[in-house]
């Protein structure tokens, strides 16, 4: 058959064929007329080439394995490899697709601040800084890469320091961390897991509001927290971890974000 029959019966362009023809693919033949032709065979490679590409392999992985001799158990163990990998990007995208969908819940939402009682799950979380020293970042650097490749399950949060809220002082300084949920940190490579730390929030006040970059470093825009827990008798347990949900562009308008703050029962006076 001529390129037009080949490219129409396996569904590429004629360009698409001539490309697969440079890689070595298909073997075609030439005609005395000049012209190319294409046997059954050639479309087997294709297909067979399609089918890795679709199974999530590269073009260069594919071209590889199809120029290797057939080895059954070491393909097997190629598309273990895959299959993990692909289940990785299912994972990811599932989550990114929640945290679109909360984003826009919380935009479409009020934007007054709001407080509840909620319990939160453990989290990993890798220290970007111990509030404005950034050496640790050095440090971590391999493990922060290894979170920034799964954002979506992981988030760019902030530590406030317990003290600093409960002193109630005017401006707060955050520590910045790369953090994950412990449920999706069998993601992560070990040497990441080990260098983070666990964030046993539990019983917490979710704080939302929606406020500038400014505003959110100062120690009265937490009163409507504070007036929470002063009203219920309750007291931080622990740091307050800031997850946001959504960062405005231009670094002038409202970033809408969550304050998990651990709390306990306050002692009675």
């Amino acid at each position: 058959m001529n390129i037009r029959h080949f490219a129409a019966m396996t569904g590429l362009a004629p360009s698409s064929v001539r490309y697969y023809e440079r890689r070595g693919l298909l073997s075609s033949r030439r005609l005395q007329n000049g012209y190319r032709a294409f046997g059954p065979e050639d479309a087997f490679q294709v297909n067979s080439f399609r089918m890795l590409t679709a199974s999530g392999f590269s073009v260069q992985e594919a071209i590889g394995l199809m120029a290797e001799p057939h080895d059954d158990a070491g393909f097997a163990d190629a598309l273990r490899n895959r299959q993990q990998q692909l289940r990785r990007q299912v994972a990811l995208m599932q989550r990114r697709t929640q945290r679109v969908e909360r984003t826009l819940r919380a935009l479409d939402g009020p934007r007054a601040p709001s407080c509840a009682m909620v319990e939160v799950g453990p989290y990993l979380a890798v220290r970007a800084s111990h509030g404005m020293d950034f050496e640790v970042s050095l440090e971590n650097r391999r493990a922060i890469e290894a979170l920034y490749e799964l954002m979506g399950m992981s988030a760019c949060c902030r530590i406030i320091d317990r003290a600093a809220l409960e002193a109630r002082t005017a401006a707060v300084q955050p520590s910045y961390v790369i953090a994950i949920p412990v449920c999706d940190a069998g993601w992560l490579p070990d040497e990441a897991r080990r260098a983070a730390e666990l964030l046993r929030l539990g019983r917490c006040v979710r704080f939302q509001r929606a406020v500038t970059r400014a505003e959110g470093k100062e120690g009265s825009s937490f009163a409507p927290l504070h007036r929470f827990l002063d009203a219920r008798g309750l007291r931080l347990r622990d740091d307050a971890f800031v997850m946001p949900f959504f960062l405005n562009l231009d670094g002038r308008g409202l970033d809408i974000e969550v304050v998990y703050a651990p709390v306990e029962e306050a002692p009675e006076r």
